[in-house]
């Protein structure tokens, strides 16, 4: 009868299989999944996002204002400067590829460039350095300039390590001595960007600057204005959420929460809500009073028919039994009739019983409060089972040492007696039932199991089950009538003795699991 070690471990993990367990596809998406923003860092991010756009087009048009201002100015002095530049040009000889002397003209400073093409050929080249002194180009940055068409347009180009110029090319006679003919060519005069390019990163480096402290101080701002503004949507929230954790099974109809005033004037959008949430509160409250009044008047009802139908049905059983001991020779169909009645009131009495005992607990009253030892109750109650049901095979597994809890003996051994009644009648002849007692492993908790390997209950009675008058017989053979009330029972006297009451069950396999607080572990009343 004993089973070595007293612990039965905790239910093993969701097989990787099973919807939600870790593990699975879905289970590994869900983790995946993003963050959800709330209404505060969405309205912080549409602002900022806003003021950001406002910026980069507020930034940029100012730059390529200033650029132009800046480019146009460039324009300007180039024009001087090649008006200064054009008796340079009449310069007898050809000196050969040197820079050309115009370069150094009144006006032209460090950076000024300068080139001049005849023929196709570049005769004069070069730029001045910081110091002043000439500095002839390489023959890449000669033919980028030979490029430049001539007409006089400045012209923007890039020059390679020398950086940024704006140039102007346009044809020149050139005079080659005293009693020759002037040559045409092409005179190019350049100055540099430098300057405007330096000006304008500072530009858009003070508007970056300027645009990113805005936008912090704007974010900062909008989040403490926000804040302050969805403070009672805050409070709405907050008033939903204490009534989702209320328990309205329970039966009490006071449903006191209820939104501030404050929050509930119907003139600003959230106080709509508010009010809305107030008055679908009312509507609740008022049908939890409706249903708890129902609830009171159909257990009334029920404690006060049972009490009415004791009596009449004891007296059926007596005369029945009365009957059948001085009618003598009673015809056969007469005793058959007789026993049947007395068969009958006995059930019906029994139904009485059941239904007598859920009123009471429905009604809270308190049950007997006496040490149980649930070993020697599961003894009894398997022979009683045994004996009752002899085509089941039952087996019964208890550890060594007792297993003691608080609570009425016999509503405790009525327990077991259902589940085991339970077992029997919804499973086939030669079913295997076992009968498991052990303890959690902290040692707080005792747990019962009763395991049948039969047909099993159908996922459709899985959640219904423990309600009353609520019957397998879709699901699971029966061989024998039944009330509905059995698991209802064990179900109440669990709860009343602070349990509760688990039910796995699949084709071959179904286990009630009974989980009662032990002696030592219950924490007294008051």
């Amino acid at each position: 009868m004993s089973a070595p070690g007293a612990v039965i471990p905790p239910r093993p993990p969701l097989p990787k299989n099973t919807p939600g367990a870790p593990g699975t596809p879905s289970a590994a998406r869900a983790g995946r999944g993003r963050h959800p923003l709330g209404v505060r860092q969405r309205i912080v991010l549409v602002v900022v996002a806003s003021l950001a756009l406002a910026s980069i087009i507020i930034g940029g048009a100012a730059v390529l204002s200033v650029r132009s201002l800046l480019l146009d100015r460039v324009d300007e002095q180039l024009g001087h400067a090649v008006n200064r530049s054009d008796s340079a040009l009449a310069i007898p000889g050809l000196p050969g590829r040197e820079p050309p002397s115009f370069i150094g003209s009144p006006g032209m400073g460090p950076g000024a460039l300068g080139a001049v093409i005849v023929g196709g050929q570049t005769l004069y080249s070069g730029y001045l350095a910081q110091d002043g002194t000439p500095v002839t180009l390489t023959p890449a940055q000669e033919a980028t300039l030979a490029a430049i068409p001539t007409g006089g347009t400045p012209q923007t180009v890039d020059l390679g390590t020398v950086g940024h110029y704006r140039v102007v090319a346009q044809p020149v006679l050139l005079s080659s001595g005293a009693g020759l003919a002037p040559q045409e060519g092409v005179a190019i005069l350049g100055l540099p960007l430098a300057e405007m390019e330096l000006t304008l990163s500072q530009l858009i480096g003070l508007i970056a600057a300027l645009a990113g402290l805005v936008l912090l101080l704007t974010a900062g701002a909008a989040y403490v204005v926000v804040r302050l503004a969805l403070r009672p949507l805050d409070r709405v929230a907050a008033t939903a959420a204490e009534v989702s954790r209320l328990s309205l099974s329970g039966g009490e109809e006071a449903l006191q929460v209820r939104v501030p005033a404050r929050d509930a004037d119907e003139r600003t959008e959230v106080g709509r809500v508010g009010a809305s949430i107030n008055r679908m509160l009312g509507h609740v409250e008022d049908s939890l009073r409706v249903r708890r009044a129902g609830e009171v008047k159909l257990r009334r009802f029920v404690s006060d028919a049972s009490h009415e139908l004791r009596t009449p049905l004891a007296s059926i059983r007596g005369y029945s039994e009365l009957a059948a001991r001085i009618g003598g020779d009673l015809p056969r169909d007469v005793q058959y009739s007789l026993d049947r009645i007395g068969s009958e009131s006995i059930r019906m009495t029994g139904i009485v019983e059941d239904l007598l005992l859920l009123a009471r607990l429905d009604e809270g009253r308190e049950l007997t409060a006496a040490p149980v030892d649930l070993t020697d109750t599961l003894f009894h109650a398997v022979n009683d089972a045994r004996a009752a049901g002899p085509e089941h095979e039952v087996e019964l597994a208890v550890p060594d040492t007792p297993v003691r809890v608080t609570g009425d003996p016999a509503r405790l051994q009525q327990v077991v007696l259902n589940l085991l009644a339970n077992a029997r009648v919804h499973t086939p002849p030669g079913t295997r039932i076992d009968v498991r007692l052990g303890v959690d492993p902290a040692g707080n908790e005792a747990i019962l199991e009763v395991a049948d390997n039969g047909p099993g209950i159908g996922p459709e009675l899985h959640d219904h089950v423990f309600e009353r008058f609520v019957r397998g017989d879709a699901s699971r053979s029966r061989t024998a009538g039944s009330s509905g009330l059995g698991l209802s029972i064990v179900s109440a006297v669990v709860a009343a003795h602070g349990g509760r009451v688990d039910l796995e069950s699949e084709p071959g396999r179904t286990v009630f699991r009974v989980i009662l607080p032990l002696s030592a572990a219950r924490t007294p009343a008051g």
